[in-house]
């Protein structure tokens, strides 16, 4: 017995596929700020994971076959909590800031992403035309959702590589209140740089992302 059970956790276990070293480099109102995110990826119950390890976190993003996200886990110095796919629907379990927190998501077939570079690895490895709508979801309270547009521009060249340029704003009428730049590696969908500001009232930034083997 204790044999057979040693195999299954063998089984289910993690497989190494790489791992690589992302600096980001943040530019608001002329200073600069660096922070090195070590990244590795595995497989494990049946997932491909990247594991994003910064100063303060380590988050956990899980893909199936078809490179659609299926889990998301956080831990950090403000609190834990999971994102998961449950049919159509998207739940979130957690803590944050000592307060628990629980919700559920009605998808209803739509994209749903708790950050921009999500959305652009979706768009890239499924080869999507046009624009893409996605939901940008708040973790803590998954119920406020924010509906979003990915546009695609053109392909520019940034120090010297090809990357391909969309732009992100809000559905709707809302577009006119907000959009932001960002770049992407044209083949893998990896995030290389973003310019714009995060909301309403807040200082324009660009942040430039470097990936190290």
């Amino acid at each position: 017995m204790k044999t057979r059970i040693l195999i299954c956790i063998l089984l289910v276990s993690a497989f190494t596929l790489g791992a690589e070293t992302v600096i980001f480099q943040e530019t608001v109102k002329g200073k600069t700020t660096r922070e090195n995110i070590d990244i590795t990826r595995i497989t494990e119950n049946g997932l491909s994971w990247e594991i994003s390890t910064a100063k303060d976190s380590v988050s956990k993003i899980g893909t199936d076959e078809n490179g659609k996200v299926q889990a998301m886990e956080v831990s950090s110095t403000e609190g834990n909590w999971t994102l998961k796919v449950d049919g159509d629907n998207l739940t979130s379990a957690g803590t944050y800031k000592g307060n628990a927190f629980s919700g559920t998501l009605p998808l209803k077939g739509r994209l749903w992403s708790s950050g921009f570079d999500m959305a652009l690895k979706t768009y890239i490895r499924n080869n999507t035309k046009g624009n893409l709508p996605f939901l940008m979801v708040n973790p803590v309270d998954i119920s406020k959702c924010t509906e979003m547009v990915l546009v695609p521009e053109k392909e520019e060249t940034l120090d010297g590589k090809i990357a391909r340029r969309f732009k992100i704003t809000l559905e709707g009428a809302k577009s006119l209140f907000w959009s932001a730049k960002i770049w992407a590696d044209p083949l893998t969908g990896d995030q290389v740089k973003y310019q714009g500001n995060q909301g309403p009232g807040t200082p324009d930034m660009v942040l430039v992302i470097e990936r190290l083997p």
